[in-house]
């Protein structure tokens, strides 16, 4: 059966990941760094979970309400996405690789 539940994009995903990384790192609750952002905190939780695409001004007032530069922390989720594509090319490389020669070991 299907979920009917929203799938998360893998940058928002990273960028939500980070976010809440920083969140717990600097003591904050949710409820906190809502506040301080201006925002409110179902909005966090969804960015959070990266459900959420939260405009510049969001993105940049979330950062600054973690006292994180906002340029920084899109370079490390950046960073984060492509390694993670990276990976999962170099995998889809391996099975492909892996298939071909079982196939030929079977013929």
């Amino acid at each position: 059966m299907l979920s009917n539940r929203p799938t998360a994009d893998p940058f928002l995903s990273a960028f939500g990941s980070h976010l809440r990384a920083l969140r717990k790192n600097s003591g904050l609750s949710q409820e906190e760094t809502a506040d301080r952002a201006g925002i409110h905190v179902t909005y966090l939780e969804g960015v959070e979970r990266g459900l959420r695409n939260p405009f510049d001004k969001e993105r940049a007032r979330l950062a600054n309400a973690l006292g994180y530069p906002t340029k920084e922390l899109f370079d490390l989720v950046r960073l984060h996405v492509e390694g993670r594509l990276i990976a999962e090319v170099r995998l889809k490389k391996k099975f492909h690789a892996d298939a071909e020669s079982m196939a030929i070991t079977m013929s």
